[in-house]
């Protein structure tokens, strides 16, 4: 059980489930980190419907966490960052919400977030950038979409 998951227990006085993954969601994880670890600085993974991509960000989050890294996940549909958020309580990853209509908590090191809400708010500047070290996109396929773009400027560091 990792630290957040043990600290989770703790407070809860249940334990939290550890995420299992099916082999093929273990070899695509190992090869998303293979791959950013080296000198790829964005991967895409596409997979099919129902095949657990969530459940492979939840995994991919997790590590990241467990190596003291922060995130950034972005969706373009609240019912994407719902069902995030859901998955990371599941397995107990501590994270904040950003988008419109939730108060937002910049304090943890995993942010699951609106696209839109998280492009506002930075174009406005009502939020400074919260820092991150993985920026994980919800729908690939948008990235070349101006508002992506923008975020993705905003983290020249981050790998995607």
């Amino acid at each position: 059980m990792n630290k957040e998951n043990q600290q989770l227990a703790l407070i809860t006085g249940e334990d939290v489930p550890e995420i299992k993954l099916r082999d093929y969601q273990t070899q695509v994880v190992e090869e998303v980190e293979s791959s950013l670890a080296g000198e790829v600085e964005k991967v895409l993974v596409v997979l099919a419907t129902g095949s657990g991509k969530t459940i492979i960000a939840a995994e991919i989050i997790r590590r990241a966490v467990d190596r003291n890294e922060r995130v950034i996940f972005l969706a373009h549909r609240r019912e994407l960052v719902h069902q995030c958020s859901d998955k990371l309580d599941r397995f107990g990853i501590f994270h904040g919400i950003i988008m419109a209509g939730v108060k937002p908590s910049l304090v943890p090191d995993v942010q699951v977030g609106s696209i839109q809400t998280s492009s506002a708010r930075l174009s406005l500047g009502t939020i400074q950038p919260p820092p991150t070290d993985l920026l994980i996109f919800d729908e690939g396929h948008h990235c070349n979409a101006n508002t992506y773009q923008k975020i993705m400027e905003r983290y020249p560091h981050a790998k995607v």
